[in-house]
Order: structure tokens, then sequence, then C-alpha cells
């Protein structure tokens, strides 16, 4: 049994029930023309074109030749159709359209043109020519399908997209495009905020010191040192007391005023410089101290009320709509909001310490390129931190904010926060230098003095002992001097004494002498026996023996005499000599109590004239970087950067032609436009909601989007548009 269904005959219409894209009844008109697309679908044509044309009144309009189908042919795939027309005319065309006049069939049929392809032109007879044609599917069955909702790999849907740039393009512009960009960024434009700058003194002095510099530092003679009080810095105490110069001109008095002062000044560890104190809104309360150096200490008030303080800056407002950066986007390109996005455009946020960071700019929520500086002044660690605000942050994110005195306080900002930042670290530190001999001479006053004083002390009692020693001595020798008087007065007292027993002695002597020789005068005569001349001489020899006697007595005397004036000599030479000795002894003492004294004031002395060759001492420390200081670069810098002309051109080309990388499923819209002149799709996955065709051309639909297409708004702008001279329509959305 066949498997074809048989039908009456049609009696009731010419034209009969079998016209359609394989089988061209009699009467259809066959028309010859030229078109600018082609069979492999890289290109094809809206119809009504934007000028409301249609495909058959394209046709029409172009030199056409026309032919008529006087019987039915019977068109195959791959199978040749002949038609009345010669070879050389019938060569000169490659699109085909074939349509007939008796449509449509009343009940069944609307009318309806076939489009085909002309592949091959053969030569067959002088008025028959052979061509070898292919359906476009596409234009025959434009009308008769309609998309869902499909994948869109790439496409101008991506420009064309009016949400495009929400959240600053990190919506829909961030799919990665695989694109070769070059290897630099070239700089368009830049901003930046001052923050330390030693050529325009913007600066301040912070001094922190374990003595109180508030306090009369007294005199050399009289010094006076007191510990620091304390002090709160940013809501953190410090055994320390902190002062603030607000500029060079300050610090420097207080160098002048106090260098006589070094026992103070010892005391400071640690003098930085940094940022301009009013910077951060901090207020300096003054005070004056005896020796007039203006002394600058933070407002307590104020350090209540300023902890995590920061300084807010919008460095570069509505900066994405500035000529500034869209200028340095050729004018072709500037339809292209992907090129704000990384990483064809990048920021550098750096304070030239070797700590930059690099933002996409998608990514930075916010339009004014807003930073936040927070600062920590306290040593150790100062730092200056810097961040984007709010950057990743996400749209409607809370913000953690508070209210010190009518200002506002920002502090979480519900994006990246602390977690992306760059420093001003390491201030400079400098040193003052002291006088360490005055330091000594105030720190050994009192030693000085009582070594002054025991010298003194020393000396006095030298001298008195000597004198002592020396009137000791007197009294000895004028008490031997008594003596011998006593015993030269003894002595002779006795000699006398002996003369006169001697004398008396030798009187009585005498005497008795005298009368014995009476006696025996007597007794002579008595006797008769003894002569006068006896008597005579026995008398004359006492008298003889008497008078020998008294001149040995006084030469006894005289030897006494003579004994006790040698002995007077020797004692007055001994005593001469003695005292002698005694004065040069005290004299010697004195002098050498003397020379102690100045031996000792001149030791004492050389301590303090050695004292001012001590090597001067500093205070505070050196080190930090004040490269950035001196060289005017303290400062925090935003730098816009770009992919080079030469990428720029390469990728914007690409997107002017093929649009974005879109990677999300959407509804295409019925005419395929979504650009004035060209629109181009890639599908990842095709779905067709409805159609009038077979699986085969559904297929082929499929494959035309799936492997890419551009649909063109008129067939004249086809090879010949600008690819930059295409505007996105109005009201698409994905």
């Amino acid at each position: 049994m066949s498997s074809y269904i048989t039908d009456p005959a049609n009696t009731d219409y010419d034209f009969g029930k079998g016209f359609n894209y394989a089988v061209w009844t009699e009467g259809s008109v066959v028309t010859l023309t030229n078109v600018p697309w082609n069979n492999d679908y890289r290109d094809v044509c809206q119809f009504p074109t934007s000028n409301g044309q249609t495909l058959d009144e394209y046709i029409d309009s172009n030199v056409t030749v026309n032919d008529v189908i006087h019987n039915i042919s019977y068109i195959k795939f791959n199978v040749p159709v002949r038609i009345n027309v010669p070879f050389n005319k019938a060569f000169m065309y490659n699109y085909l359209r074939v349509q007939n006049p008796l449509q449509p069939i009343p009940g069944t049929d609307t009318f309806k043109s076939y489009y085909y392809f002309i592949l091959d032109v053969k030569y067959v007879a002088p008025n028959t020519t052979e061509l070898v044609i292919q359906l476009d599917v596409f234009q025959s069955f434009r009308n008769d399908f309609t998309f869902g909702n499909s994948y869109i790999e790439r496409g101008h849907i991506g420009i064309a997209n009016e949400n495009a740039f929400n959240n600053y393009g990190r919506d829909y512009l961030t799919i990665p495009e695989g694109l070769d960009i070059g290897g630099e960024y070239l700089q368009i434009t830049n901003r930046r905020d001052k923050i330390m700058d030693a050529v325009a003194s913007m600066y301040s002095i912070m001094v922190v010191s374990t003595v109180n510099l508030e306090v009369d530092p007294g005199t050399l003679e009289n010094p006076v040192l007191n510990s620091a009080t304390g002090d709160m810095t940013q809501g953190v105490p410090s055994g320390a007391n902190i002062y603030i110069f607000p500029s060079y001109g300050e610090f420097n008095t207080l160098m002048q005023n106090y260098s006589q002062f070094p026992w103070v000044t010892q005391g400071i560890v640690s003098i930085s410089v940094i940022p301009d104190i009013t910077r951060y809104g901090y207020t300096l309360d003054l005070v004056s101290t005896l020796h007039g150096v203006p002394f600058y200490k933070l407002s307590e008030t104020d350090l209540s009320t300023l902890i995590g303080r920061g300084k807010y800056t919008e460095l570069f407002v509505d900066w994405r709509n500035s000529s500034d950066i869209i200028n340095n986007i050729p004018e072709r390109y500037r339809i292209l909001k992907k090129l704000f996005t990384y990483p064809y455009m990048i920021i550098e946020m750096t304070t030239w310490g070797a700590t930059p960071i690099i933002l996409k700019p998608e990514s930075w929520a916010d339009a004014n390129a807003k930073i936040t500086e927070k600062v920590s002044l306290l040593p150790p660690n100062q730092r200056i931190v810097i961040y984007p605000n709010r950057y990743n942050a996400k749209p409607g994110s809370s913000i953690e904010s508070y209210d010190f005195n009518g200002k506002t306080e920002y502090f979480d900002d519900g994006g990246d926060y602390l977690d992306l930042i760059t420093q001003v670290t390491n201030f400079p530190t400098i040193a003052i230098v002291n006088n360490m001999a005055i330091s000594y001479l105030a720190s050994n006053k009192n030693s000085i003095a009582f070594q002054n004083a025991s010298a003194d002390w020393a000396q006095q009692r030298a001298l008195r002992g000597n004198e002592v020693s020396y009137d000791q001595t007197n009294k000895g020798i004028q008490a031997s001097e008594n003596i011998n008087r006593l015993q030269n007065a003894g002595t002779g007292a006795q000699a006398a004494n002996q003369n006169l027993l001697l004398a008396n002695n030798q009187a009585v002597t005498g005497i008795g002498g005298v009368i014995a020789s009476t006696g025996q005068a007597a007794l002579g005569i008595t006797n008769g026996t003894l002569g006068l001349g006896g008597i005579a001489g026995a008398v004359a020899n006492q008298v003889i023996g008497a008078i020998t006697s008294g001149n040995q007595q006084e030469a006894n005397t005289q030897a006494a005499n003579i004994t006790q004036t040698v002995s007077r000599g020797s004692n007055a030479g001994q005593n001469n000599q003695t005292a002698y000795v005694n004065d040069t002894n005290k004299s010697l003492a004195d002098w050498a109590a003397r020379g102690d004294y100045e031996n000792s004031i001149a030791g004492i002395n050389a301590k303090v004239q050695d004292s001012r060759m001590n090597q001067p001492s500093s205070s505070g420390q050196v080190g930090g970087e004040a490269f950035n200081l001196v060289n005017r670069a303290g400062e925090v810098s935003l730098r816009w950067k770009m992919i080079d002309n030469a990428s720029i051109r390469r990728v914007g080309e690409y997107w002017l032609r093929y649009g974005y990388a879109v990677r999300q499923f959407a509804t295409i819209p019925n005419d395929f436009m979504v650009m004035t002149k060209f629109t181009y799709w890639k599908l990842l996955e095709t779905y067709i909601n409805s159609s009038r065709m077979p699986e085969g051309f559904k297929q082929i639909i499929r494959g035309i989007f799936e492997k890419g297409v551009t649909v063109w708004a008129d067939p004249v702008y086809i090879g010949n548009t600008d690819l930059a001279d295409n505007q996105p329509l109005g009201g698409i959305t994905l």
C-alpha cells in the first residue's frame, strides 16, 4: 500500500493547492536579483527595513529579470531548476524569489513568497538556463517563528542595555572578554591631595617628653626637673606629655630657648614631623612658659570627640562624566562604557611610599572619587591610612557613622574599608642636641659644692693643726728655758751655799788653828820646850792653807759658774734649734696645707673643665622617611590609567562589531534589532517558542544564531557602514 494521500481534484481554483517552497505551480513568477547577504548567514537583513521597506519591495526596486513558470516544477534538494532566461542574463544574479500571483487561496493559504540563493548557473540551451538554488530559510520563514528565552553569549544587546552601567558597570560589564589589552597602562589624568610638604611648611611637629616642659626649668645654679604628668591623645593615655608645634617657627623657639636647659630637653623621647594638625580638625591650646616658649597641646575637649576622626575628600567630582577622562578615549569608542571597567581602565592610589593599591573603577561605588584619611599620631607606629570610600560596597549597604558635635564621622563604610588601604608610614623623626657639660654641671652642682666645702674644711683643719703644733712646741721651748733658769738658779744658789759653807768652815778651821796655836804656845811656854819661830810657822801654814782653800772654793765657784753658763748656752742653742725647726715645720705644713687645698680645688675645676669636653647628647631620635617630605611628594595621588591607544582600537573595533560578552539568558526582540544599523547575535542555547516550518528549518535558524549572525536594519548598510555609526535603540534592557 502506498503512503501518499490522495486528494480529490481541485476544481475550484486555477492555482491549486501545491504552491510552496518545494513546488512551483503554473503561473509562478521567478524573479532574479542581487542581494548583499549570502548563504553562509553571517549577515542577514531585517525586513521591513528601518525605512519601512519590505523584502519584496526591495527586490522590485532593484534591476531584476522575471520569468513565469508555465509548468509545475518540483524543487528538490540540490536538484537544479530550469528557467527561460538566457545564460548570460541569469549569470548576473545571486538571489531568486518565487511567488504565485493567484495566492492566497481562501481559507487556507496566504500570499507568500519564497527566497533562494542562486548557487550556480548552468547553460542548457540558448533560452534555457539551469539554476542550482538553496532556500533562504531565514527570509522565507522570518515571520513564522519567535524566539523564547535564549542564552546569549555575545552581542550588541550588551551595549544597548540601558542598565549596562548600573552599579558603575558591575552588574553587566565585568564579564571577561579574553582580548589582548597590551602590556602597559597609560596615565590619562590624576588628582592629588597634599598631606605634607616641607617647602610649603605644610607640617606640624609633635614632641613627646618624659619631662614636664611646662614647668620653670630653673637655672644652672638651681636646676628644676619635673616628670611628665601624662596626656591622652586620640583616646589613648600616655605617661609622657605630648606637645604639638604648628610649624617650625615654634619648634625652633623651643630649641633656642631651651638650649641652656639640657637637663630638661634630655627628657624628650620623640620628635616627629606630622601632617598639619589642623588637617584633621584638631584645635590647639597655647601653654605659655616662664621662658617664653609657645607650647601647644591638644585640647582635651576635642580629644574626647576626635577618636577615629577622619578626613573625607572628594578628589574628582563626577569623574566618570568628566571631560578629563572622556576626552582621553577616542570619540568613536566613547559609546563603549566597558572601557570604564577593569582591566581596560584602572585607578592607582598611591602615597609614593611603595604601598600603592590598584582599584577597579567599577568596584568604586562612589561617583566623586571620595577618599577617607585616618591618622594615628601617638608614637610608636604613627601612620596615616587612606582608603577609597565605599570600595566594593553593595548598593544600599549600611554605613557605620556617628555624630560628633554636629559632624558626621564614618567608620565601616560598607565596603572593603581598612582591608584596602595605602599608607603614609614611618614619619620623619628628628633629634635635638643637648649640652652635656651644662647638664653635667647642673646634675653635679651639689656634689661640686660639697667637694669645694670639703677642700676648704681640709685646709682649715690642716692650718689649725699646724697652729696648735706650733703653739705646743713654743710652749715646750719656754718650759725648757724656765727649767734651765730654775736649774741654773738652783745650781748658783747651791754653789753660793757651798761657798758660804766652805768659807765658814775655813773660818772655823782658821780660828781653831789660831786657838790651837795659842794653846801650843801656852803649853810650850809652860813646858818651855817650844820656841817663838815654831809658833809663827804653824800659824802661817794655817793661814796659807786657809787662803789656798779659799782660792780653791773660788775656783770651784768659777767652774760652777762656767758650767752654768755653758749649760745656759747649750740650752739656748737647743731651744733656738727647736724653735727654728718648729718655725720651718709650720711653714712647710702651712704650705702643704695650702697646696693640698689648691690641688683639691684644681681637681674640682679640672672636672668642671673636663665636663665641657663631654660629647653632646641628643634627645628624640633620627629616623623615619623624609624623602617624600622634602621632595614635595607627601601626598595621596589618584592616577587614572587606560590601556594604550593601539589596544583601545583593537578592543574597541571588536566591540563595535560584535558587542560585549553577555553570557546570560534573555529574550531576543522580535525584530532582532537593538542597534540602529546592525546588531550582532551569538547564542549558546536557542529556544524557538513557535514556528510554522519543518524541524530541519528550525535547526537552521538555531544554527544561524548559535554560530553568530549580524542582523542589518537595511541592505544598504551591509558592508557600507562605519562600525562606530551604530547607536543603541531605546528601551533595550537585560
